[in-house]
C-alpha cells in the first residue's frame, strides 16, 4: 500500500484482482476529520451511525455517554447522562430518532433526535430472555439493531444469549431465532445487523461468517468468505460495507454478499490504518467511519470511486435523492429537480462541485425528458400522482433559472395529454413524442405534436411507427431518434418487462417516419433511459428491465451514419429515471434509482469524459 499527503489526505489505492468485474475501491482517509473537544474526549468508541443532516453520532464507551458532531467533523454536543453503562450499538431511523444498546444494562434505548427517551425495551441490569410475569423481552448484553421497512424492530442478542430478537415498532416481542452455536441459524456473537428489504443480515462474529434470513427469521444464505464480521453498514445506495476488526480490513459487498472491493488497511496507529475496527457507517457519498476501540478515534473514509473515464464526484454537500427526475444545464449551472414526492430542485456547480437551492417546483412533477430553450428548462408531457394511475400535466411548465421562478406557457393539445414522453426542440419549435395517457397503468400512444412557443398553437405531427414510454429522444442532422422505452401497462400486469428494441427515427426534411432494420435495433433492451448525442452518435445510457433487478449500466451508441452500435465503458453504477448532461465534453448523471421500480433513490453524481 502506498500513502500520499496531499492537502491533508491521505490515499490508499487498493488494486483488486477479484472473480467479478468491478471498479477499484479506493478510499482516502481524512486524516483528523473528527475533532473532539478536548484530547482524550474520546475514548474507546463503538457505535458510529449518521442522521439525514450528515450528523455524525459516536457512542463513547470511555465517559458513557453519546458524542454528536456536524457534518464536517466539528464537535457539538455529549448527552446522555445517566443512560448507558456499556455502550455498544447505535443505529439512527428514518426520523432520525437515536437507538442504542447496552451490554451492562441490558437495554435498548430509543431517543428522540434531542435525545429525550421515548422508548426503554428490556429490565435495567437484568440479563434473560422474556419476563413472563410482565409479558415484556429481555436481553443478555444487546449488541446491536436494526429496522425493517415496516418499523420492526430487529435486535442482535449478541454477547449472552447469541440470539436474534424481532419486536414490532412499539417494542412488543414478535419472535426470536437462534441459539449459541456453530449450525445454520445459530449464532456465536451476533455482534452487528441489518435489515434490507425483506432481508436480514447478521454478522456472526465469532463463527466467522454472515448469516442471511428473511424478515420472518428463515435462513436464506451464509457468507464464509468474509473474514471475522465486526460491524455492517448499508449505504442510501444498497452497498453493504463490512469491517473486519480481526484481520483490519473493509468489504465493500452487493447484497447478494458478492465482494465489489477490498480495503486492506492493516494494524496500526497511523492514518489509514485499524486498531480493533469495531463500527462502520456509510454517509450519503459512499463515505465512511469507522470506530476503533484500540486508536480511540473514528476516521473518515471517502470513496475514490473511477473505473476507466467514469469517475463519481465527490461534492462539498449533497442534493436531494430523487429519480423520475430531469437534469438540466443552464450557463453552466446544472439543475435537478422533478422525482416523486419532492418539489425541491438542486443547483450544481461543477466549478466548486457543490450544491445550492433553487425555488420549489409548483407541484409534483416525474417522468419527463427537460429540455433547455432560451436560457429556461422547459417541462413538457410529465406525470403527477402516485403509482400506477398517475396523472398527465397538463400545463407545460417552464423554469427560469436567471429569475429563479416558474411559470406556465401553455397547455397540451386536448385529448392528447400525456407523460412519460420524448422532448425535444428543433428550430425554435418543440416536439413531444409518445407517452402514456394514465401513468403506468394503460394509454401508451404513437402521438407527435409539435408546439411552437412563439405562438403558443400545436399542431399534430404523424404518427410514430411504434408506441412507448419511458425514452428520451434526441436530434441528430435535421432527424429525431426515438431507442430504448417500452409499453407500460399494468392494467394488463406488463410494466418493466414491455421492452422492445426497435428505433425510430422521424425525418423533418421529408415530414416522414422510418424505422432503422431489424439489425440496428439497440442491443440491450431497456426503459428508463437517458440519452446524449455526440457527433453522429447517439448513446445510449442506463435503464431497467424485467431482465435483472439492479438498474443497467450498459452504455451503448448508435452512429446513425452506418446504423451500427457499439459498446462503451459501462456506469460506474446502474441508473434508471434521472437525465444526462453532456457539457464541455463530459457526461454528467444525477440521481435515478440504482434498482428497477421506485428505489433506492440516488443523491450521487458521476462524470464520464468522453474520448
Amino acid at each position: 500500500m502506498k500513502s500520499i499527503l496531499s492537502l491533508f489526505f491521505l490515499l490508499f489505492t487498493i488494486s483488486l484482482t477479484l472473480s467479478q468485474t468491478v471498479a477499484p475501491f479506493q478510499l482516502q482517509v481524512v486524516d483528523g476529520f473528527i475533532k473532539p473537544p478536548v484530547d482524550g474526549n474520546l475514548i474507546q468508541p463503538t457505535g458510529v451511525a449518521i442522521n439525514s443532516q450528515s450528523h455524525i453520532f459516536v457512542f463513547n464507551k470511555g465517559n458513557r455517554k453519546l458524542m454528536e458532531f456536524d457534518a464536517d467533523g466539528n464537535y457539538l454536543r455529549t448527552f446522555g447522562d445517566g443512560l448507558f453503562a456499556d455502550p455498544h450499538g447505535l443505529r439512527i431511523d428514518d426520523e432520525d430518532n437515536i437507538w442504542t444498546t447496552d451490554l451492562e444494562t441490558h437495554l435498548v434505548l430509543k431517543l428522540n433526535p434531542q435525545g429525550k427517551v421515548l422508548l426503554v425495551i428490556g429490565e435495567r441490569n437484568r440479563s434473560g430472555l422474556f419476563d413472563e410475569a410482565r409479558q415484556s423481552v429481555l436481553f443478555f448484553k444487546p449488541a446491536d439493531l436494526g429496522f425493517g421497512n415496516n418499523g420492526d424492530i430487529f435486535i442482535a442478542d449478541g454477547y449472552g444469549n447469541h440470539r436474534v430478537v424481532q419486536l414490532d415498532k412499539d417494542g412488543k416481542f414478535i419472535r426470536s431465532w437462534g441459539k449459541q452455536g456453530p449450525e445454520e441459524g445459530n449464532f456465536d456473537n451476533p455482534h452487528n445487523i441489518v435489515v434490507d428489504r425483506n432481508r436480514v443480515y447478521v454478522a456472526d462474529r465469532n463463527n466467522k461468517r454472515v448469516q442471511v434470513f428473511d424478515t420472518e427469521g428463515e435462513f436464506v444464505a451464509s457468507w464464509t468468505h468474509l473474514g471475522t464480521p465486526w460491524g455492517l453498514a448499508k449505504s442510501p445506495e444498497r452497498n453493504l460495507y463490512m469491517v473486519d476488526g480481526d484481520a483490519e480490513v473493509i468489504y465493500k459487498l452487493d447484497m447478494e454478499g458478492h465482494i465489489q472491493g477490498k480495503y486492506e488497511a492493516g494494524p496500526g496507529r497511523s492514518p489509514g490504518h485499524l486498531r480493533a475496527a469495531h463500527g462502520i457507517a456509510a454517509g450519503p457519498q459512499e463515505e465512511l467511519l469507522v470506530t476503533e476501540v484500540l486508536n480511540w478515534r473514528v476516521q473518515k473514509f471517502q470513496q475514490k470511486w473511477k473505473s476507466g473515464d467514469w469517475e463519481r464526484i465527490i461534492t462539498t454537500n449533497c442534493a436531494d435523492h430523487r429519480h423520475e427526475s430531469a437534469f438540466a444545464q443552464v450557463k453552466g449551472k446544472f439543475y435537478a429537480f422533478g422525482g416523486r414526492n419532492t418539489h425541491s430542485v438542486d443547483i450544481y456547480d461543477p466549478l466548486t462541485r457543490s450544491w445550492s437551492k433553487g425555488a420549489d417546483s409548483p407541484l409534483e412533477m416525474h417522468h419527463f425528458q427537460a429540455v433547455t430553450y432560451k436560457d429556461e428548462i422547459w417541462v413538457i408531457g410529465a406525470f403527477t400522482g402516485p403509482y400506477p394511475k398517475e396523472e398527465p400535466i397538463a400545463f407545460l411548465w417552464v423554469y427560469n433559472p436567471g429569475e429563479d421562478r416558474w411559470r406556465t406557457a401553455g397547455r397540451l393539445p386536448d385529448g392528447r395529454h400525456r407523460g412519460s414522453a420524448g422532448l425535444v426542440v428543433f428550430k425554435d419549435k418543440f416536439y413531444l413524442l409518445c407517452g402514456n395517457q394514465l401513468g403506468h397503468y394503460t394509454g401508451h400512444n404513437t402521438w407527435f405534436d409539435e408546439f411552437d412557443p412563439a405562438t403558443g398553437a400545436w399542431r399534430s405531427m404523424p404518427d410514430a411507427p411504434h408506441t412507448r414510454d419511458h425514452f428520451h429522444a434526441a436530434i441528430i442532422n435535421g432527424k429525431l431518434y426515438a431507442a430504448g422505452g417500452r409499453n407500460s401497462s399494468a392494467k394488463t400486469n406488463s410494466v418493466i418487462d414491455a421492452t422492445f428494441g426497435e428505433v425510430d427515427v422521424f425525418d423533418f426534411a421529408s415530414n416522414s417516419w422510418s424505422s432503422l432494420p431489424s439489425s440496428a435495433n439497440i442491443p440491450t433492451e431497456r426503459a428508463g433511459t437517458t440519452v446524449i448525442v455526440d457527433g453522429e452518435r447517439l448513446i445510449v445510457m442506463g435503464g431497467e428491465s424485467g431482465s435483472q433487478v439492479p438498474a443497467h449500466s450498459e452504455v451503448e451508441a448508435l452512429d446513425t451514419r452506418t446504423n451500427t452500435w457499439t459498446t462503451l465503458p459501462p456506469m460506474l453504477q446502474g441508473r434508471h429515471g434521472t437525465q444526462a448532461i453532456y457539457y464541455n465534453g463530459i457526461v454528467y448523471l444525477a440521481g435515478g434509482s440504482s434498482d428497477r421500480g421506485g428505489g433506492p433513490e440516488m443523491k450521487s453524481i458521476d462524470c464520464w469524459k468522453i474520448n
